[in-house]
């Protein structure tokens, strides 16, 4: 599945969302696309070569769909592509979006910008809200999109106990599961120490290659966490475990189970949390 035609287009699904037997899923580096079910036709509804924010290729990560179509989609970083994605958490400066396509026009507008490295996105229960995570800021953002409200932000949940990814409702729509992909407690956590001096890491990002800013891998704990929250931000619950949930970017839960997946892993972890 490609926006450009190329069938050797290199492709980078990552946020999916399944709705009215259509699977729409955001792809680094084509786009959103959506396959019809039904018969496996796919259609580019935004297309990485072709659509840009303020001259700015889009760095797409997760999506999330309104009642009415319309989509939600996080923009990681203006600045840094997907190959470069670790400078831009390193560099942790606000670089991203939270945009909004209209299937009707065609049109993308940009909710909030200044963002530090957008990730997941949630709608809540009733579509007043939505959710992103940012993932440099070690946080989840609240955007109002009903109400009195309607048009700010506010922070939803703060000083996370690790990196958030993408957050998606309980079954129930009582709470949401939100995946930490590393845990931030280690005897060393780089990224805690390097917050603390933005010119340092200004200068690492300029003088090495972006591949240095493994470190923020190498040096947290390799422990990933999946985290309950209720609909007003609290910590409900937390799973988590150095085995088997080495990182964990997404939490979904099905029949009292927990499936967990991870950015470096290639299993998902299935836990009974009854």
């Amino acid at each position: 599945v490609t926006c450009s035609g190329d069938p050797d287009q290199e492709t980078r699904p990552l946020g999916m969302r399944v709705k009215n037997k259509s699977l729409y899923f955001a792809d680094a580096l084509i786009g959103i696309v959506r396959v019809d079910l039904s018969n496996k036709k796919s259609e580019c509804l935004v297309d990485f070569h072709q659509d840009e924010i303020n001259g700015s290729k889009i760095f797409f990560n997760d999506i999330d769909i309104g009642e009415d179509g319309t989509i939600y989609f996080s923009d990681c970083s203006n600045k840094f592509g997907y190959y470069d994605f670790n400078a831009d958490l390193l560099e942790a400066e606000p670089n991203g979006n939270l945009l909004k396509y209209d299937p009707f026009t065609g049109t993308i507008t940009v909710l909030m910008p200044n963002l530090y490295f957008a990730n997941g996105v949630q709608l809540s229960p009733n579509e007043d809200f939505v959710l992103v995570s940012e993932v440099s800021a070690l946080r989840v953002t609240r955007y109002w999109l009903k109400g009195h409200k309607a048009g700010t932000k506010d922070i939803f949940s703060d000083n996370l106990p690790g990196f958030p990814d993408n957050i998606r409702l309980s079954p129930d729509k009582r709470s949401y599961w939100l995946g930490l992909y590393r845990s931030r407690f280690a005897p060393f956590n780089a990224f805690d120490f390097l917050l603390r001096y933005p010119l340092l890491r200004f200068f690492i990002v300029k003088l090495f290659n972006p591949s240095f800013s493994r470190l923020l891998d190498n040096t947290s704990s390799p422990v990933g966490i999946s985290l309950r929250l209720s609909l007003d931000g609290k910590i409900e619950m937390s799973v988590q475990g150095h085995t088997v949930i080495s990182s964990a970017t997404q939490a979904s839960e099905i029949d009292h189970h927990l499936y967990i997946g991870g950015y470096d892993v290639f299993f998902v972890t299935r836990i009974n949390i009854e």
